[in-house]
């Protein structure tokens, strides 16, 4: 009896999974209705199996709903990246253009200024060829001035011509320049020489970086 209950107690971990052949499970039921310590025992691994099953469930269940919590928290910060991006990229874009529309009506200064050398008419001859040439090319003027007489008198000096013949005159715009491939505008400080011709009109000569003109550049 007692190898007997031996056998089926080693059976019964199988029987409670439900791993024997049809004949091995009659056996261990057969000894299990006359074997009470037997039986007692095969309801106390059961017990124990269903336990076991139903926390296999919950951790299963758990498992997923951390999964899919991750899941939830990726996709957030995956949006919230996204959106962090298209923040950057509108206030990037509103900086520019509220940058590019105040520089399109900003006023433009001109300055006729006062000479001994040229007249008030002169002046005004000279700064509008600038301005029109400056704006035919499509560049946002911000200031005409005429530079002054002492920069007419050293430039009409090089060209050996009178200095009545000759006005300086500084701007500052923004243009494209010639040599930008991107189509990206910049901002230029130059002065300008202009020459009046044979008919009495003037018309640029040279231009130069204004920050790099001087009277006297040998000095």
């Amino acid at each position: 009896m007692k190898t007997h209950c031996g056998i089926i107690r080693d059976l019964i971990p199988l029987y409670v999974e439900n791993m024997l052949s049809p004949q091995s499970v009659a056996l261990v039921e057969e000894h299990l209705k006359e074997c009470e310590d037997c039986r007692c025992d095969a309801e106390e691994q059961k017990k124990n199996e269903r336990y076991a099953a139903q926390m296999n469930t919950e951790y299963v269940s758990q498992a997923d709903q951390i999964k899919g919590f991750r899941k939830k928290l990726r996709t957030r910060k995956i949006i919230i990246i996204i959106l962090q991006i298209v923040l950057f990229v509108l206030i990037i874009g509103g900086y520019l253009f509220g940058q590019m529309a105040c520089d399109r009506l900003k006023p433009t200064k001109i300055d006729y200024g006062t000479s001994e050398l040229h007249s008030l008419n002169d002046r005004k001859l000279a700064i509008n060829y600038m301005r029109d040439m400056l704006e035919k090319n499509q560049e946002k003027l911000y200031s005409l001035v005429y530079a002054g007489d002492d920069y007419s008198s050293y430039e009409a000096s090089k060209y050996s011509v009178p200095p009545e013949d000759i006005i300086v005159v500084h701007a500052v715009y923004r243009g494209i320049p010639y040599y930008s491939d991107l189509n990206i505008s910049e901002e230029f400080d130059r002065g300008f020489v202009l020459k009046k011709d044979e008919n009495g009109d003037w018309c640029g000569i040279d231009s130069g970086d204004w920050r790099l003109m001087r009277l006297h550049p040998d000095d």
